[in-house]
């Protein structure tokens, strides 16, 4: 599977979540293999400890202790870890990692979180199959096909409404409009999930585009490259990079997206106990004169805490909102042959300049809540000298804490 094979470089954890719900998911992603049910649930439950087992022995980020390696089982093994990064996926969760890290996927164009009667719609993708139906936020998906909601957990769901394109699946839906419940036919068909979103703010001549990145999945860092290209025709007078909210990703996204704003030059390092050092450096030739301004918050984590540090320690962009949410571990999945698969840490990252954020995130230059923090960031921009477009904005203030 191609797509597991970046989401081992990836920094998020529980990306099957958005919106900051832990049972909110988006629907996104490409196929995924048909369940397997195995005849033997004890065996299966022995086979799945042991193969967990020697994963953590052989690739977990720091030695473990006696008390984890003979626990008796999956889940006392993971609570002794005290990790809540590393944890054991379904087949219906790891389909929905997989899906959180592509930018399109074949299904219905539905963003869903539990609720008392069954899924409620929180969003729809525009364009979708689910929008051309009717259906409007706040409904309540109460039935897929032949199952009823109340049996069925989130990734369970879907895995349901996802499939081939072309394919059909039914939902039953009650609209609080309406009252009453109703069947609604949906085929399915391709997708797109955009993560990068880009407007142009201000009148002529203080022009500034707000380029907003949600996730660092596949494709990020061309259309972060894109929108640079556009906003330079456009002859604006900088840029904001809007990382608020962005639970990070995909890191090859991350020093992609860094790449674009630094001419080479380092980005990351990491190091596990069973994982070689690595430095993460930016590619040459990324464009360094174009004026920066990067946006975040709380709830910027991961992968986004990486690129908002690197461009931050190499003076390239001033950071503004507030102090991000210091998560520095690194996750690998890992299908299982017993079923599903093993989310775990297997690395810890500093950034370039060797700083640990773990815990105390990237504080910014310019301090303000997130609420002003884009107004702010387009204030910066325009009152920067524009006969030192290096300097307008990315070199306006040294870092408090580097």
């Amino acid at each position: 599977m191609a797509l597991l094979g970046a989401l081992a470089t990836s920094f998020a954890a529980g990306y099957a979540t958005s919106g900051g719900t832990a049972d909110e998911v988006t629907l996104v992603g490409g196929s995924t293999p048909p369940l397997r049910v195995p005849a033997d649930a004890d065996e299966v439950g022995r086979a799945r400890r042991e193969e967990i087992g020697r994963l953590l022995a052989r690739r977990y980020a720091r030695p473990l202790g006696a008390d984890v390696v003979e626990s008796g089982s999956v889940e006392d093994m993971l609570r002794r870890l005290r990790d809540p990064y590393t944890a054991f996926l379904s087949p219906g969760e790891l389909a929905v990692a997989e899906r959180s890290m592509a930018g399109s996927y074949s299904g219905v164009g539905l963003h869903l979180s539990s609720g008392a009667r069954g899924f409620v719609v929180t969003r729809l993708q525009p364009g979708s199959p689910a929008q051309a139906a009717g259906i409007r936020r706040g409904d309540v998906i109460t039935g897929i096909d032949e199952r009823e909601a109340s049996d069925l957990g989130v990734a369970e769901a879907v895995q349901r409404l996802t499939g081939r394109v072309g394919s059909r699946v039914r939902v039953r839906l009650r609209s609080p409009k309406v009252g009453r419940e109703t069947w609604i036919p949906l085929t399915r068909r391709r997708v797109d999930v955009p993560a990068v979103h880009s407007r142009v703010v201000g009148p002529a001549r203080e022009r500034v585009m707000v380029v907003r990145v949600e996730r660092f999945s596949t494709g990020v860092a061309d259309q972060v490259e894109r929108r640079l290209a556009a906003a330079r025709r456009a002859q604006v007078r900088g840029l904001v990079l809007d990382l608020r909210g962005n639970p990070g990703g995909l890191v090859e996204e991350a020093v992609g997206v860094c790449s674009v704003f630094l001419d080479g030059g380092p980005v990351a390092q990491t190091a596990g106990a069973h994982a070689k050092p690595a430095r993460l450096t930016a590619a040459r030739g990324g464009d360094v004169t174009m004026p920066l301004v990067v946006a975040v918050d709380g709830r910027t984590a991961s992968s986004a805490e990486i690129v908002a540090a690197a461009l931050q320690e190499r003076h390239r962009a001033t950071v503004v909102g507030s102090r991000t949410y210091g998560k520095t571990s690194v996750q690998e999945i890992v299908p299982l042959v017993s079923g599903g698969a093993l989310r775990l840490t297997v690395s810890h990252y500093r950034t370039s300049a060797g700083r640990d954020l773990s815990g105390a995130g990237v504080r910014p230059q310019e301090p303000i809540r997130s609420a002003r923090a884009i107004g702010h960031a387009v204030a910066l921009i325009r009152a920067a000298p524009p006969e030192q477009p290096s300097r307008r904005a990315g070199r306006r203030t040294p870092p408090r804490d580097a």
